[in-house]
């Protein structure tokens, strides 16, 4: 990465932190709100999942909002506040896959004011149990190929 924007996107984090909570971050933490909820109340909630919480900086830049600990090892999330901007991030994504970058596995959640609690909390339980079985599949959250016919297993 080219140091200038690595700067540039600091600069933004920063004021991210310091500044007052935007709505994406407002998105952020109602999801964690939702599942720190579900999780204390809901005797159904599942035991593989141990905790949910916003992601650092470091993570943020990386394209994770949100890192959910299981029980097999940390998922990784998006969040979104409408369908297309998920389309968008996964396009994005996509291509640097194709283009030789190894990316982790992100999973996109999409939480907006039209939603609610219920809908987020089965909308994410069902893309955090799809994380979950690609990483019992693989192993790893990497795609399944590196761009070069090789498959993330054999790097």
């Amino acid at each position: 990465m080219k140091r200038i924007g690595y700067l540039q996107h600091i600069g933004r984090m920063i004021r991210r932190v310091t500044s007052s909570p935007s709505h994406a971050t407002i998105n952020e933490r109602r999801l964690i709100e939702i599942f720190e909820h579900r999780l204390v109340e809901d005797p159904h909630a599942p035991t593989w999942l141990i905790k949910i919480e916003l992601g650092t900086l470091v993570q943020d830049y990386q394209g994770i909002d949100v890192v959910v600990t299981t029980n097999n090892g940390p998922l990784f999330v998006q969040v979104k506040s409408l369908v297309i901007q998920a389309k968008q991030f996964d396009r994005r994504r996509s291509m640097k896959r194709y283009n030789g970058e190894r990316q982790l596995r992100v999973g996109i959640v999409i939480v907006n004011d039209r939603l609610t609690d219920c809908e987020i909390y089965r909308a994410a339980l069902t893309e955090f149990k799809n994380l979950r079985e690609a990483m019992s599949l693989h192993g790893k959250f990497l795609p399944k190929g590196d761009g070069h016919g090789r498959s993330a297993d054999q790097n």
